[in-house]
């Protein structure tokens, strides 16, 4: 495994060569966007950082760059810089869903509502989906929105219906937000 290892390395660190060579022909945003994809593998993400920023530059609407751009970004930990990115491509293409999804993450430990905007928006554009339910049912209840969290246990137990433990869940939040009445409901069914 280390001679292979050693071996994509020195293939990437050649193919960066090569490019750059190119890239005295002709600075083709391609270019750098292969760039960038090489020094990331590498994990050198200032080097494809500044190769990805490039190709956005000469070529700001082709997605894939920004795309690439982002996730350097994320793979940097530079994530205000990536989620800036995203939002970019939301609004260039908001049928990517992808983009959303990631835009939520990165939001999620750092500014939670900003994430809960962006999920309940993936929810009304794209139709409600179990993981981004529970993201949502999960934030709500670190904020200690109950309403809200059981809003979203609620069209989780409509895509499962016979999930009894969901159920419980439900029963629980209900509980937690002092709707006992609505908790007992859920613990009768």
């Amino acid at each position: 495994i280390g001679g292979t290892l050693k071996n994509s390395t020195l293939i990437l660190e050649k193919a960066v060569l090569e490019y750059q060579d190119a890239l005295r022909y002709d600075q083709d945003p391609a270019i750098y966007f292969a760039i960038s994809k090489c020094y990331s593998r590498l994990s050198k993400h200032s080097r494809a950082i500044e190769a990805a920023r490039e190709a956005v530059n000469l070529a700001p609407d082709e997605l894939t760059y920004r795309r690439n751009l982002a996730d350097v970004y994320a793979l940097a930990f530079e994530f205000d810089a990536a989620a800036q990115q995203f939002e970019e491509l939301i609004k260039r293409d908001s049928s990517q869903v992808d983009a959303w999804y990631n835009l939520a993450r990165l939001n999620q430990g750092r500014r939670p509502l900003r994430a809960l905007e962006v999920y309940e928006k993936i929810v009304d554009r794209f139709g409600p989906e179990w993981d981004v339910l529970l993201q949502i049912a999960d934030l709500y209840n670190k904020l200690e929105k109950y309403d809200r969290a059981a809003w979203a246990l609620r069209q989780m137990v409509q895509l499962d219906p016979s999930n009894k433990a969901l159920k419980k869940t439900l029963a629980q939040t209900y509980a937690s937000g002092s709707a006992y009445d609505s908790a007992l409901a859920a613990y009768t069914e």
